[in-house]
Order: structure tokens, then C-alpha cells, then sequence
């Protein structure tokens, strides 16, 4: 499958994955991230971010001075990301549309890279591992 109908095949569950947020996506992500032992002004990078259950759970850890970039290649799944994060009034977070295979970061480092459930894709774990 392409990239292209991957992502089509998330977006079209896009409310389904927020509704699930909170008892499968959110208790993970929180693990995640407590696992990761992420602190306050640190830069987090969070790939196969879908609608960014990890990506929030980073963002209230690194606070107001760290920032996080989400990444998916799912764009309706991030913007349900993007609300939430509006919602919780965290705006130390920048989605990104991308395949990280190819994404081209600005940032100059990054202190974690989190990917929760995207890690079932074999593809993208050999990636990650091989590139950051």
C-alpha cells in the first residue's frame, strides 16, 4: 500500500481513533512518555503522531519552554491533534503532514523521539531507527 492510501485509510478513522483516545491511545501515550523520562524545555520529536494522544502527553511534559513536532502522513488525524491541543491550551506543538521516511526537520536536535503505536509498522521502525 502507498502512502498515500495509508493515509486515506487513517483519516477515514480519524473519530474513531479520538474516540478510543481515552482508554487505549491516552493510558499508552502516558506510559510512553513517563518512560522516556522527557523533562520541562526539552524538544521532542513524535512520529506516527495520529490525532497526538503521545503528542499532548510530550507537550505537557516538556511545558511551555520545550516544544514537540508531531508527525504523521494522516492530516486529518493531526488536525484532530491540532484541536485537541487547542483545546488543553497547549501551544508548544507543531503538526506536520509528512512521511518522516522523508520529512525534513528544521529543528537541530531532538532531545526523544516517541513513537507509540506507529512501531507496528515495519517499515517506519527501520526508518527511525536507522535515521534519528
Amino acid at each position: 500500500m502507498d502512502d498515500f492510501a495509508l493515509a486515506n485509510v487513517f483519516n477515514s478513522t480519524s473519530a474513531d481513533f479520538n474516540r478510543l483516545t481515552p482508554t487505549v491511545w491516552g493510558p499508552a501515550s502516558h506510559a510512553l512518555i513517563h518512560q522516556l523520562s522527557i523533562n520541562p524545555g526539552e524538544r521532542i520529536l513524535d512520529v506516527c503522531s495520529g490525532t497526538g494522544a503521545s503528542t499532548l502527553a510530550a507537550a505537557m511534559a516538556v511545558g511551555p519552554t520545550g516544544h514537540v513536532d508531531a508527525v504523521d502522513l494522516a492530516g486529518e488525524l493531526l488536525a484532530v491533534g491540532a484541536k485537541n491541543a487547542q483545546q488543553r491550551g497547549l501551544h508548544n506543538i507543531k503538526f506536520h503532514t509528512a512521511d518522516i521516511a522523508s520529512w525534513d526537520s528544521t529543528a537541530p536536535l531532538y532531545d526523544a523521539l516517541a513513537c507509540s503505536y506507529g512501531v507496528f509498522s515495519c517499515r517506519t521502525w527501520m526508518l527511525l531507527s536507522a535515521e534519528w
